[in-house]
This record gives structure tokens, sequence and C-alpha cells, in this order.
């Protein structure tokens, strides 16, 4: 089997693993951040994070050379539409990176991820956390504040949910294609 890169797609917080045979190799989260100091207007801001998204992301995929992009993409169920909008940049810049590398790329929904994870289309963040740790090994860790142990890592809750459900997207992919 290639390697191939797993993805749960947002603007803000885009979680990423690799995959060689099945078994997850490599992880993090992709945060672009703007500048606090600089007064911005809003089209500066998103131009600023889909320049840094598009940067992180190219130098991911060419750092490793995936035969192949799978994820969860939003839907466009959003909380308001500013996030639509946000989530729907994220989307758009990991396809154009994708495009531009010519590497291929397949998408799943939140929902597929949440039924190959824990069932229940209702599964919360922390069920599909905990399915990620049963699945792959690791440890959660809760003091004043959550944090999963993955591939060698501690992770705040905050972040590990997007490594999680790039797990998730992984599953809901091989589904998909067999």
């Amino acid at each position: 089997m290639a390697l191939e890169l797993s993805l749960d797609i947002a603007m803000a917080n885009l979680g990423w693993v690799f995959f060689d045979a099945g078994v997850p190799t490599l992880c993090g989260v992709i945060r672009p951040r703007l500048d606090p100091k600089k007064k911005l207007s809003v089209r500066e801001q998103n131009v600023c994070l889909i320049e840094c998204m598009a940067s992180e992301f190219a130098a991911l995929l060419r750092g490793k050379l995936p035969a192949l992009v799978v994820g969860e993409a939003p839907t466009g169920g959003a909380r308001n539409a500013s996030a639509a909008i946000k989530m729907n940049m994220a989307l758009a810049v990991v396809c154009s990176v994708c495009s531009t590398l010519g590497t291929p790329y397949h998408w799943c929904s939140p929902s597929d991820v949440k039924k190959v994870t824990v069932g229940p289309l209702t599964a919360s963040k922390e069920e599909i956390m905990d399915w990620a740790i049963a699945r792959y090994g690791g440890a959660k860790r809760v003091t004043h504040r959550t944090s999963y142990q993955f591939l060698g890592t501690w992770h705040p809750a905050g972040r590990f949910e997007h490594i999680a459900d790039a797990c998730g997207a992984y599953e809901a992919n091989k589904l998909k294609s067999t």
C-alpha cells in the first residue's frame, strides 16, 4: 500500500494524519494565524489565512509525497455565514494544492466519519477522540485540561479532535473505495 494523507478540513485547524499500509505514522494540525499587531481588513485577513494554509499544506504534501489525499470535507452546515465561508476557503485551498501538485483526492462527509467511528450521527467529539485512541493506540489524560497521547506526542483535546477526525476520515474513505 502507498502512503496516504488523511485530513479534517477547516481553516482554523486542518488536522492531518499520514497512513502507511493502514497504520498512522505522523500527525499534526495546520493552524494558520494572523499577526495580532497588524490591522487588516477582512479581505486582507482572508488572503493571509489562505496564503499561510496553502504554503503549509503544499510543504506537507511535497515533504512526504502521498499517493492519495482523503478527508472529511465540510458539507455546508456551519454555525454561521462566516464559518461557512472559512470552511469553503479551506476546502478550496486543499483542492487547489492537490490539483496543482497532481495528487488525487477523495472526500467523505462528517456523517460518514461518525458512522464508521462511533456509529450514531449524534456522536460527540470526545467519543470520536476516544475511538481514535482505542483504534490506533495512545492514551487520554484528564486533569484540569484533557489531552491525548497519539503517535508519541501529547495533544490538547482542542487540537486532537482534528487529528481524530482525520483518522475517522481515513476509515470512512477506505469503506467508500471498497
